[in-house]
């Protein structure tokens, strides 16, 4: 192929912006570079052979139709029966040579130019799969938002929110004051007896309602005895639980801090980081596991989300290591195995779910001996009435493991889009049935009581069952999008629509009970909320001119507010008040083209958009409807909006 000049100049690429060129110019010029004195360049692009979705031949897409993907040992199983895959030009046997997408990249490279019909893995996510995890938008997204708004403010807020998150992130671009290290403080952290007593009695009565992975009198009967001094010095693995249980109480009063080495709470925590190393290097055991897992739980949290991921990842690796999926317990307390195990369980899914990695736990069939009894997964801490809170969260970490694996992994791209449809569908009646078996006060859609934060049904229990619900629907909704903008999906674009629409509106009615207090997982404090946002901005810039603006503009301003609300709570750690920057460009872009309207005399709703659909109602928190009516909606560019509108950042 002959190489192409690039269409947009490296700066514009760098800063993710639309390159306009400057007309009638002798020298390549985009107007960017010379508003700004910059070097302009336009660089050569890398051209490859367009991808050709593959084909599959035979039976095979009428039995992936008809049965659940949970029928099958791997969803990189291909074909059955002899049946053959057609690969642009080539054929691969089935079921040994080319299974998996790993088996078809290499086989494809080991002949001569084979593999250009394939994109390199950093564009997997924009070409071939759906990305399951809290996002952002796509480059040509944000080009068309920018387009319609005529200026690159919405760019600049979004790079001033991607550096703030970098910034969090690397420890590189920290002061060396305040980076993480695996060393236990200069000083000894000494506390009283009472106020040891109060921040493990705070943890059991908050936390642990909710992670009920310990036995609390077995606990309990070595942190208040006697020889506790002792007993830290000879088993840094309980001394590491110990602090990090002190850490978790200490948040729920007034030790927690958004900042990581700041606080009471923080300084608990460094003696167990500084005990870490001494648990993975020699051969694990159940005491250490349930270290790494408080310590992970404490992760979950602002001021140590940089660990969130390693820890995590670490507990789930020692629990396999020990053979806690296996139900090998050794010596140990079957009962504390069980609930550690399945605390480890959920904590890793939904973790790789929002951010999109693979799972450490990646045999979900050694699991079955560790379920023959439900008393691991169901402890009486997370019972309410006749419903357990805990169980319900094991089956749904099961569900997105498996939708994980059906829908977002790699293989996807090998699966043809009705089989992905048919997942779509038997995925999504399983999450109906999962949010039916819920307790009425906690299901999902049913109005919200948030009275009584840590009464017999904890405020943070109903939060994380409600958002957990949203983010499935969610990224069910944009995958089937995907589907729809190809026109290979049956189901009408606008249902998938209001289902996003929805939620969004669902997650910001919620965010004024969100506890905005260091002890609140970033996930729930941060990242759904922002994607809510995201969404609802998307929608309006794209359909400026409905009757529905007057409803979607006031929940953006609600969600802004909420931000920066909790810029205040963290003293301006999580700097989150430029996206009031977002709330006054939508609504100068909504009056303009209101004005502009008017001036050439158009109707708000297009003629042929006047179509026969059910009108929708969204029931907010205190029983009143908003009227939602998807035949008025304005999608001026139906395949932009109909595309997977977010990616991960």
């Amino acid at each position: 192929m002959q190489p192409k000049v690039s269409k947009s100049c490296n700066e514009c690429k760098s800063r993710k912006v639309r390159c306009v060129k400057v007309p009638h110019s002798h020298i390549p010029l985009c107007q960017h570079c010379k508003n700004r004195g910059l070097l302009c360049h336009f660089g050569i692009k890398k051209r490859r052979a367009k991808w050709q979705e593959p084909r599959i031949t035979g039976n095979t897409a009428a039995t992936r139709s008809t049965m659940p993907s949970s029928t099958y040992d791997s969803v990189a199983t291909l074909t059955a029966g002899g049946n053959t895959i057609e690969h642009g030009d080539q054929q691969q046997a089935s079921p040994s040579s080319a299974n998996m997408f790993i088996d078809l990249l290499l086989n494809e490279r080991s002949t001569p130019g084979g593999g250009q019909g394939i994109s390199s893995p950093p564009k997997v996510h924009n070409k071939l799969v759906g990305s399951s995890g809290i996002a952002m938008f796509s480059e040509w997204r944000l080009a068309s938002i920018s387009s319609k708004l005529g200026h690159e403010r919405f760019s600049d807020v979004l790079e001033t929110f991607s550096k703030a998150i970098n910034t969090r992130m690397s420890q590189n671009t920290r002061p060396e004051s305040t980076r993480i290290r695996l060393k236990s403080p200069a000083t000894p952290v000494l506390i009283s007896h009472e106020c040891a007593r109060r921040y493990v009695t705070a943890f059991f009565d908050h936390l642990h309602r909710v992670y009920p992975f310990l036995d609390r009198g077995e606990f309990e009967e070595k942190a208040f005895n006697n020889d506790l001094f002792q007993t830290l010095q000879d088993k840094p693995p309980f001394s590491a639980l110990y602090h990090t249980i002190l850490a978790l109480g200490c948040q729920y009063h007034g030790g927690g801090s958004f900042e990581p080495g700041v606080g009471s709470a923080w300084q608990l925590f460094q003696v167990a980081l500084g005990l870490f190393p001494d648990m993975i290097i020699p051969k694990e055991t159940l005491l250490c596991v349930q270290a790494v897992t408080a310590m992970a739980i404490f992760a979950h949290n602002s001021s140590c989300v940089q660990l969130g991921n390693m820890l995590t990842a670490e507990a789930a690796r020692m629990a396999q290591s020990i053979g806690l999926n296996r139900a090998i317990y050794g010596h140990e307390n079957i009962e504390s195995c069980r609930r550690t195990f399945w605390t480890i369980y959920i904590l890793e899914k939904t973790l790789c779910f929002r951010c999109d990695r693979d799972s450490q736990l990646t045999s979900d069939s050694d699991y079955s001996r560790c379920c023959h009894s439900h008393t691991g997964s169901q402890p009486p801490e997370a019972q309410i009435g006749e419903f357990n809170w805990f169980y319900a969260m094991c089956r749904f970490s099961r569900l997105i493991s498996r939708i994980s694996v059906a829908l977002f992994s790699i293989n996807t791209a090998l699966s043809s889009a009705a089989s992905i449809q048919a997942d779509i569908a038997a995925f999504r009646a399983e999450l109906e049935a999962w949010k039916a078996s819920i307790a009425e006060e906690c299901r999902p859609d049913s109005p919200f009581q948030g009275l009584a934060p840590f009464g017999p049904t904890p405020l943070a229990v109903k939060l994380q069952i409600h958002y957990h619900y949203y983010s499935i629907v969610i990224a069910l909704a944009r995958l089937e999008l995907n589907l729809s903008s190809r026109g290979v999906s049956s189901c009408p674009a606008i249902e998938n629509e209001l289902k996003l629409l929805n939620s969004a509106w669902k997650i910001i009615e919620l965010t004024k009970y969100i506890d905005t207090d260091t002890y609140t997982p970033i996930w729930v404090l941060l990242s759904v909320p922002v994607s809510a946002l995201f969404l609802i901005f998307d929608f309006i810039i794209h359909n400026p001119t409905h009757s529905e603006s007057i409803h979607n503009l006031p929940l953006l301003g609600v969600a802004v507010g909420y931000f920066c609300r909790l810029d205040y709570v963290s003293g301006g750690t999580l700097k989150l008040s430029f996206l009031t920057d977002i709330f006054q460009i939508a609504q100068t872009y909504v009056r303009n083209s209101g004005l502009r309207q008017e001036a050439e005399g158009n109707d708000a709703i297009h003629p042929s958009q006047s179509q026969d659909l059910p009108d929708r109602s969204v029931h907010t928190s205190e029983g009143l409807s908003t009227p939602f009516i998807p035949g008025k909606y304005r999608f001026d560019e139906p395949d932009l909006w109909r595309e997977s509108v977010f990616r991960k950042l």
